[in-house]
């Protein structure tokens, strides 16, 4: 199983196990969640990837976090619209030059 497909089942678990709560601790302490951090940075593509369309639900900030070790979130009132805004123009500003030329 490639990278790719490794996430994205674990990413269709996830979703599926997760899409109900809204406890953090629940969301970002599932098994597949954890096991995509895991595959370390190999993954951050694509998580950015998805993050950045503009059907994606799922919160990847957590996930970021914890792979690029920085949380560009500068309103902390934890609203995911203003918390994606932030990540989004991070990853445009450091991050989109390098996926785009892989």
């Amino acid at each position: 199983m490639s990278i790719e497909e490794k996430f994205e089942f674990l990413r269709k678990k996830w979703v599926k196990e997760t899409g109900f709560h809204s406890v953090s601790h629940v969301i970002y302490n599932n098994k597949n969640f954890r096991e995509i951090i895991s595959l370390g940075k190999s993954v951050i593509p694509l998580i950015i990837k998805r993050y950045m369309s503009d059907d994606c639900m799922e919160d990847w900030s957590r996930a970021l976090s914890e792979l690029l070790q920085v949380n560009p979130v500068k309103n902390k009132s934890y609203e995911y619209d203003k918390i994606r805004d932030d990540w989004k123009r991070y990853l445009r500003d450091v991050y989109i030059d390098e996926i785009l030329n892989e």
